[in-house]
């Protein structure tokens, strides 16, 4: 997240395509996770709706703060700082989440 916002602006095309593989694979693994976590479909159904319930009601709302961040501040180095926070918080969430542990 760093690299696009603060990197040069020569390599954007890199800081691109890393985000792109680590979303992408992130994504896999997420969804993988709902499966290795749970001891039956029926659980899983509930984990999977919520997961991506709530994900994909969170991030969209990425767009609008960081719209208002740039609005406000006139520039990115407040959605930068909001990116490594969010970044920082979903590894640390992430490392949670790969103990050897069952939801339900």
């Amino acid at each position: 997240f760093a690299l696009s916002i603060f990197g040069p602006l020569d390599f954007i095309w890199l800081w691109t395509g890393l985000l792109g593989l680590g979303q992408g694979s992130l994504t896999a693994v997420a969804l993988t996770m709902i499966m290795l976590r749970t001891r039956d479909g029926h659980t899983a159904a509930h984990l999977s709706g919520m997961m991506q319930g709530v994900g994909y009601g969170l991030g969209s709302t990425g767009t609008l703060m960081v719209g208002q961040l740039h609005q406000a501040t006139g520039s990115f180095t407040a959605a930068g700082v909001l990116f490594l926070v969010v970044g920082s918080l979903a590894a640390v969430f992430g490392y949670r989440a790969g103990r050897n542990r069952y939801i339900g």
